[in-house]
This record gives C-alpha cells, sequence and structure tokens, in this order.
C-alpha cells in the first residue's frame, strides 16, 4: 500500500510541473492524462490503507472524512486563482499547474518519512516481523497502554507469494481480461466524462455568470 500511494504523489507532482511547460495542446493533453493515471495509481491504495488501519467502528467515518481532503484540495485551488485573477479572465495557467504542485511533493516527502505499510497486507504476505514493527510503531504513536501486540496470521493464498510487481501485473490481466475489459472501458470512460463536465463546469460557469 505504501509505495503506490508514494509514487502517486512523486508522479502527480513530476507531471503538473512538466504540464507547465507544453508546447501545445496535444502536449498538454498527453501530460494532464498521465496525471489522471497518477491519481488512480495510488488512490485505491490510499483508500485500503486507511480502512485496514482502522477500527472497525470507525472505518465509516474515516471513510467519508478521507473525503473532504478532495474539498480540501479545491479549496486550495480556488485560493491560488483568486490570487493570480479573481475573474478567471486572465489567470497564468503555468503559475497555477507549478503551484498546484507543490501539495504533491510535500506529501511525498511526508509521506516517505511517516506513512507506514499497512500491517495487514505485511501479515497477509507472511510478513511477520515487518508487520509487529509497524504494529509497535503504532503503538507508541497512539500512546496506548497496550503491552502485548498478538495477531492472528490470515490465511496466506499462493498468488500472494509470487511478489508485488508479479502480483500487480496478474490484477492488470484479470481487470483488462475478457470477462472484465468491457466494465472497464465503461467505468474508465463514465469517470472521463464525469471528471470533463464537472471541472469544465468549474471553470467555464464563473465566467459565464459574471457577464450575464
Amino acid at each position: 500500500r505504501r509505495w503506490p500511494v508514494i509514487i502517486s504523489f512523486v508522479a502527480v507532482g513530476i507531471f503538473s510541473i512538466l504540464s507547465a511547460f507544453s508546447i501545445d495542446f496535444w502536449t498538454l493533453s498527453i501530460l494532464r492524462f498521465f496525471v489522471g493515471v497518477s491519481f488512480g495509481f495510488g488512490q485505491p491504495a490510499s483508500l485500503s490503507n486507511v480502512l485496514e488501519i482502522t477500527p472497525t467502528t470507525w472505518r465509516t467515518f474515516v471513510y467519508c472524512f478521507s473525503g473532504y481532503t478532495f474539498i480540501a484540495g479545491e479549496a486550495y485551488s480556488a485560493c491560488i486563482i483568486m490570487l493570480d485573477d479573481p475573474n478567471m479572465k486572465d489567470l497564468d495557467w503555468r503559475w497555477l499547474l507549478i503551484v498546484g504542485a507543490l501539495p504533491a511533493l510535500t506529501f511525498t516527502l511526508l509521506a516517505a518519512a511517516f506513512l507506514h505499510e499497512s500491517p495487514t497486507w505485511l501479515a497477509s504476505r507472511g510478513r511477520e516481523e515487518e508487520t509487529m514493527e509497524v504494529l509497535a510503531s503504532m503503538n507508541r504513536i497512539n500512546g496506548s497502554p497496550c503491552a502485548r501486540l498478538d495477531f492472528i496470521t490470515p490465511p496466506q493464498q499462493e498468488a500472494n507469494k509470487s511478489g508485488g510487481f508479479a502480483e500487480m501485473m496478474r490484477d492488470l490481466r484479470t481487470i483488462f481480461g475478457p470477462q472484465l475489459l468491457y466494465s472497464t472501458i465503461v467505468s474508465c470512460f463514465t469517470c472521463f466524462s464525469k471528471d470533463f463536465i464537472f471541472f469544465g463546469g468549474c471553470y467555464v460557469l464563473p465566467q459565464v455568470l459574471s457577464e450575464t
């Protein structure tokens, strides 16, 4: 769970900054496409990690609360746009893209320093020593008086023993295989259409409404 999140932060930051140096529409489109891919690469792992380290009774609350980080990002975007041009008619989009990448780069450093691997994920791979290290670290951070950190090792599937890259390739073959290919394409197109309309509306509506 940890490395996909870190890689996602790094990729979002890099591709966002590269987008600021686009030379034409197609270059910008390709780079922004990879920004979206970077988000998609890290988001599932992030949500899984959050749910795996959260007590059962708190999972719904924490899952909903994590959605507010999206709103925080929108608020940050709104603030830098207001600093540049409140009327959104003469925006320095290159500057906005670079400044917009700063949170991703900041969270890269924070994740590299403080983000633990999911103990559930480690235990399911038979890495019990690393699991105990993570649990002990979480115990210290939480100030818990717990003296013992026993856990029941979950059953290991044969597929889990193949390693991270092999496991990722197996998952890719599954979602792009004959049984799920249609569902994957429809899901990608639906998400693209939703975001295209949503973010396009966020940009256009303030300009249209200001002229009425």
